[in-house]
């Protein structure tokens, strides 16, 4: 009898109970012995494959290294600059409904996809629309002029080598363009337009332009609004930064900037990302420089070792934090977004989230279908930046560590922490520990480093829980609370009454 593994067989034997030890014993597969005739003969044609073996690896190797040699100059790496790059394939298969477009395509990746393809005639039927409008006769072909012109350096900004051919990326440029200008202006309601009705799938078109592999460049987008905007005539579109602050702000619970920083974002989440919460200070170490050289698909695994030894990781969640440490939650009022950046005082990121005294006060975060997509995405962009501005990174988490259980969504809810828009409870604590998961961030010098040590500290101090323990068994609530100080007053009455009866009988008048 044997058991066959694949091509190769094992005999079994009886085991030998000499090698026996307490009644047990290991069975070994025996190996039959090869006679030397055919071990020759198998040596020898396991040479000439290790040799063929050998040749097909070095003409591989020879062709990526030629590959690399010749790689286009969109291809070379572009240091301190984001590109727009696809997400890892197996983050693609867990996480596709949240980087995947549902109405629209924008950018090359999924120009071609036939779930698409009917918005694609809807960006004809605008261009058709602005041609129309325009007062000037050529207005196309101008703006197939200028973006002929920036289409070299459009192709610089993607990591993958683009498909299409010069003609194609230029008409996807144009449509794409003018398809994300019309959106915003109809977000904006400046202006009323019933060309196409897009209220009903408003959020899921939104969500589309804020994904990372549905990325056009943001110059294209403003050089084309500006050529547009001079042939209208009398017509004048709004200021282009005004409509888009209101896009980008759309759902954003707070704002830190007065000016919005369009002309120094690459493409439109780039933008939502520098807007989401502000930079972060640079680092001034000389390790801390060298990290910030090279983004994270560069760092290999001895500086991943580098940046997590000895550093604070995570934090108790907020039950154990209020149970055992007795840590309060506060939620942190930060003004609106405001259209009139001279009457705004932006918020001191050095107020966004504070712990003080036992208090950990954050704003309130509202999640739901949009939101989830549009953080999973920024994520995804952090990865392409070095590992000290991931500042988005480093708030999730924060709220990953605090966020274990539906108990803990329930208790953040109730002090206005978070905003659970979601089908259940269970469905934001699934999201916040999933892209806990995605997150990757310097532990020893990341934006809330210095929160996440002062609450272990808190934590960990024995005085703290004594605290907490007396709080949760003896003035946990009101009854309980009066019981406790019923008791204090009759033992205090108690003593008063034992120290009146022995005082005289020690010191008699």
């Amino acid at each position: 009898m044997s058991f066959s593994f694949n091509c190769f067989s094992f005999p079994t034997t009886k085991p030998d109970n000499s090698q026996s030890n307490g009644g047990s014993s290991i069975q070994l597969p025996q190996i039959p012995e090869v006679p030397a005739a055919a071990e020759a003969s198998s040596s020898r044609h396991t040479v000439k494959n290790i040799q063929l073996l050998k040749i097909s690896i070095q003409n591989e190797l020879e062709q990526i290294n030629t590959k690399n040699r010749n790689k286009p100059y969109y291809m070379q790496k572009r240091k301190n600059k984001p590109h727009i790059s696809r997400f890892p394939l197996h983050i693609r298969e867990r996480k596709k409904p949240e980087i995947r477009p549902r109405v629209v395509s924008i950018g090359p990746f999924f120009h071609k996809d036939d779930k698409l393809k009917g918005m694609e005639k809807k960006k004809m039927k605008l261009v058709s629309h602005l041609l129309e409008r325009s007062t000037d006769q050529t207005l196309l072909e101008t703006l197939l002029k200028r973006i002929s012109v920036l289409e070299p350096q459009a192709r610089k900004i993607y990591r993958q080598q683009i498909e299409l051919n010069d003609n194609d990326f230029v008409k996807m440029l144009l449509l794409d363009s003018c398809f994300i200008i019309y959106f915003i202006i109809s977000v904006s309601r400046e202006m009323h337009d019933s060309l196409i009705s897009l209220d009903w799938i408003i959020k899921e078109i939104r969500s589309d332009l804020l994904l990372l592999e549905n990325q056009i460049p943001l110059r294209v987008v403003c050089d084309v609004y500006s050529i547009i905007d001079q042939t209208l005539g009398e017509v004048k579109l709004p200021n282009f930064a005004t409509i888009l602050g209101q896009f980008i702000y759309m759902d954003i619970p707070w704002q830190f900037l007065t000016e919005l920083p369009y002309q120094e974002s690459s493409y439109l989440l780039e933008l939502y990302w520098k807007c989401f919460l502000p930079d972060v200070k640079q680092p001034s170490s000389p390790q801390e420089i060298s990290s910030s050289q090279q983004s994270s698909n560069e760092a290999n695994f001895a500086q991943l070792i580098a940046f997590t030894s000895g550093a604070t990781k995570n934090i108790p969640s907020a039950t154990d934090l209020h149970r055992v440490a007795g840590v309060k939650f506060m939620r942190r009022t930060l003004p609106p977004y405001s259209r009139d950046p001279a009457s705004y005082e932006p918020p001191n990121i050095g107020t966004f989230i504070t712990f003080c005294n036992g208090v950990l006060e954050m704003p309130s975060l509202k999640i739901d279908e949009s939101r989830k997509i549009i953080l999973t995405n920024l994520i995804g962009y952090e990865k392409l930046i070095p590992f000290e501005k991931r500042k988005v990174s480093s708030y999730m988490l924060l709220m990953d560590s605090l966020i274990n259980t539906e108990e803990d969504v329930e208790l953040l809810q109730r002090r206005g922490i978070i905003a659970n828009a979601l089908s259940s409870n269970s469905c934001a604590t699934i999201f916040f520990n999933e892209i806990g998961d995605l997150c990757t961030v310097d532990y020893k010098n990341h934006l809330f480093v210095n929160e996440f040590k002062a609450v272990n500290e808190y934590y960990n101090t024995k005085w703290n829980r004594s605290i907490a323990k007396l709080q949760q068994n003896y003035l946990g609530s009101p009854w309980a609370a009066i019981s406790v100080f019923a008791g204090s007053f009759l033992l205090m009455l108690a003593g008063l009454q034992t120290f009146y009866t022995v005082y005289p009988y020690y010191h008699p008048r």
